[in-house]
């Protein structure tokens, strides 16, 4: 994303001191199976005109230890084989295939706007709706949004973007949930390098 928006400058910001430290090329990568990543991080920094590296602990950063403590939540067992690709996407697809659905009863409401749609169309096209009331609300929101590639996003308190959800999409991602298709909910070990 950084790329498509011409962005030249770059800081990158990591609670491992090991990376930071191989990226910079102070330390060499010596596990051959962290070789590719190093190799494709090294080509993505050399298309930005300039790039700062530097080293957080995660004590000192909340989105550092969030993401830590996500990464293990996340991490599977050992015996679950998983390829991973190297992938120029800024947003991974989804891992699990589609859920199997047995007895299952929906109901769906016609004509129903979508949350999202005057959002969308103030941030691409500079429309607003022609209620008063509605037109300060969504210029009001819109501030928190972005529009990237055909999806909403909504910049979050820590600078993160979180996908915007329509009303099917999240009625999915809540039956996922709660069926435990994404694993317990528990931190795993902690990673090791």
């Amino acid at each position: 994303m950084a790329l498509e928006i011409r962005v030249s400058f770059i800081e990158i910001y990591d609670d491992s001191k090991l990376i930071i430290n191989q990226l910079s090329l102070k330390y060499d990568v010596k596990h051959e199976d962290l070789k590719p990543y190093f190799t494709y991080a090294r080509q993505f920094m050399e298309r930005f005109d300039s790039v700062m590296l530097e080293h957080v602990p995660r004590t000192e950063s909340k989105r550092a230890d969030a993401l830590a403590n996500l990464a293990t939540a996340l991490m599977m067992s050992d015996n679950v084989a998983l390829n991973i690709p190297l992938c120029q996407q800024w947003i991974m697809p989804p891992l699990l295939p589609e859920c199997q659905e047995a007895n299952v009863t929906t109901s769906h409401l016609i004509n129903e706007e979508d949350w999202r749609q005057p959002i969308i169309e103030y941030l691409e096209h500079g429309k607003l709706p022609k209620d008063s009331r509605h037109k300060t609300e969504v210029r009001r929101r819109a501030a928190h949004f972005i529009y990237y590639r055909g999806t909403l996003y909504r910049r979050s308190l820590e600078g993160l973007f979180l996908r915007c959800l329509g009303t099917e999409e999240s009625i999915k991602a809540l039956e996922e949930a709660c069926a435990g298709v994404c694993g317990v909910h528990q931190s795993g070990p902690k990673l090791q390098f």
